[in-house]
This record gives structure tokens, C-alpha cells and sequence, in this order.
């Protein structure tokens, strides 16, 4: 993470000073869940001119190989060896996004085994009702965890360790924020 956060707010610095039609760019995955590894960068945008961005995202000066560049997605792997992958979406389709990709593999897991219990599929790009095929597609990750009658679980706490279950009785606990903080914090580990 140590590597990860700051390359990844330095591409976000840059995509947003070289493309002005960038309305939403957050980090998501790994590094939004602030593990102490993070394998990659997932960033998720919206943007009026999504071709600007990912065309931007493989100019980059410390893009030193592009895994791929398509419509939606580009992946290229930084100077210093971290890859990045970028989605741009529609803004009906930002929350969805975050979600699946902000949450571990046991917490994906965990969630669709839950929606699947309800006739529900989960995606990318939003809830799908199994006998009809229809797709709810949501802007905002409350939305989604609401939809499935469940307390949003913030990032952080998406491990797949019971946190869909508490989600479920409403119990997702408030999480320490910086605001929280009032003085100096010294700890061993």
C-alpha cells in the first residue's frame, strides 16, 4: 500500500489535470479496501469523454507498458511496476462498479450466494433479476446493499469474514475516522 496509494493519487492527479470531462475517479479494489498488499490499481471514473481518459491513462510518461486499451477499460503497468486498470462507466452504473470491484473475493462470494437466495444476480453492472432478466443498475454502493436489504458495509470491512450477516441485522458497525482522532496515537505492534 505504501507504494500503491501514492501512485495511484498521483494518476488521478494527472487524468483529472489532462481530461476535464472527469466527473467521478476513485481507487477501488485492494487499495480501497487499505490492505497492507495490494496486487494492483483498480480506478473507477465516470467521465462525459471516456475515450479522452483511457487514452490519456496509456500516454501517461510513467506508463511503461499497455496491457490493453479498449472502449471501457486500459491497463497499463507504471515505471515502477505497479499495474493499473481503469474502468470507465456510466454515472447509473458508478455504485455497481465500486462495489464488485471494492470488495474481496470471499465478500463477492458471500454477497451473490445471499442474492442468489432472493432470485438475484450479481455484476459489475448491477442486480439482475433471474426469472425476468431485468437489470437494476445503481449509481451509488448504498443504493446497492439497500437493494438487497442490507446495511452498506463500508470498504474496509468487505473480507467475507461475517460481515454480509451483520450487514443483514443492521448492526455494520461506525468505523474510527480521522475526524475521530484528538491526539497524538503511538502503537507497537
Amino acid at each position: 500500500i505504501a507504494r500503491a496509494m501514492p501512485a495511484s493519487e498521483r494518476i488521478m492527479a494527472a487524468l483529472r489535470e489532462q481530461c476535464p470531462s472527469i466527473d467521478r475517479l476513485e481507487a477501488a479494489g485492494s487499495l480501497r479496501r487499505f490492505e497492507e498488499t495490494v496486487g494492483d490499481i483498480d480506478l473507477v471514473c465516470t467521465a462525459g469523454d471516456p475515450h479522452q481518459v483511457l487514452d490519456a491513462l496509456v500516454a501517461l510518461p510513467n506508463a511503461a507498458q499497455v496491457l490493453g486499451h479498449g472502449a471501457t477499460k486500459a491497463s497499463v503497468v507504471l515505471s515502477e511496476g505497479v499495474q493499473v486498470d481503469l474502468r470507465v462507466v456510466e454515472p447509473s452504473r458508478f455504485g455497481s462498479m465500486m462495489q464488485y470491484f471494492s470488495g474481496s473475493q470471499q465478500h463477492n462470494i458471500r454477497l451473490r450466494e445471499y442474492a442468489l437466495k432472493m432470485g438475484l444476480s450479481l455484476n459489475e453492472y448491477g442486480i439482475t433479476n433471474v426469472e425476468s432478466g431485468e437489470i437494476e443498475q445503481f449509481g451509488d454502493e448504498e443504493s446497492f446493499y439497500g437493494r438487497l436489504g442490507l446495511q452498506y458495509i463500508p470498504p474496509e470491512l468487505r473480507q467475507g469474514m461475517g460481515e454480509v450477516d451483520v450487514a443483514l441485522e443492521q448492526k455494520v458497525p461506525r468505523l474510527v475516522e480521522v475526524g475521530d482522532i484528538k491526539g497524538d496515537l503511538h502503537v507497537h505492534t
